[in-house]
């Protein structure tokens, strides 16, 4: 009877000791759902950010799914700070966004995909350079951008379009207002068409482009 308690004893501390090693190499943090005037919105949080260990995490999504992957440090004042490798998921599962932060961040090639896992667009973040691409996974469209202390973020400089098919559509320079000065533009075999000459517009007749709402339209050279 004795040597049987021991067994149990035994076999419960082992199952205890493996389940702290698990938890001690990936924390598992289930998030809340963020609610906005009474009504549940697409975006969660962390109730208690201490739950957010040292090293590699998993947060879920309410329903249980993976939110994200990654690997955090905690700061001198106690802060969570991302590093490393990171993956985001959408609730099916599938990946949204991965890429690696330095310090909490973003540093090098980030990659955005919709549900599908179809690469939407990269972002350079060394070289602030996003690239857009078709549905085909051919490029529509690259260039530079630059995010403004209120974190908005805006093409600038040269960018360069494409049709689906590889071949150049228009080739010019943005600002904040859009197109400004030269445009070239190209059939869809790549050959020259005509050469347009844009203004800065006033701003009472300027509505800002969110350029993340519908990419495939600011991919379009219109």
């Amino acid at each position: 009877m004795v040597k049987e308690i021991f067994l149990v004893l035994s076999f419960f501390i082992a199952t205890l000791t493996n389940a702290q090693k698990l938890n001690i190499d990936t924390a598992t943090v289930k998030l809340s759902p963020i609610y906005h005037h009474g009504a549940k919105t697409d975006k969660f949080f962390t109730l208690y950010f201490w739950d957010i260990k040292e090293g590699q995490n998993q947060l879920l999504y309410p329903d249980g799914h993976k939110y994200l992957e990654g690997s955090y440090s905690i700061g001198k004042d106690s802060s969570r700070i991302r590093q490393g490798f990171f993956q985001y998921f959408y609730q099916n599962g599938s990946i949204k966004i991965c890429g690696n932060y330095l310090n909490d961040k973003q540093k090098g090639l980030w990659k955005y995909y919709d549900s599908s896992e179809v690469c939407i667009y990269h972002i350079d973040h060394d070289s602030n350079i996003k690239t857009y691409f078709h549905e085909n996974g051919n490029i529509s469209a690259l260039g530079k951008y630059k995010i403004s202390k209120a974190g908005h973020e805006s093409r600038y400089g040269k960018w360069i379009f494409y049709h689906k098919n590889g071949k150049l559509s228009c080739i010019g320079k943005l600002n904040w207002t859009g197109k400004v000065g030269k445009w070239n533009y190209y059939d869809i075999s790549g050959q020259y068409l005509k050469t347009l000459i844009y203004k800065r517009q006033r701003l009472k007749k300027y509505k800002r482009i969110n350029v993340n709402s519908d990419y495939r339209n600011i991919c379009e050279c219109k």
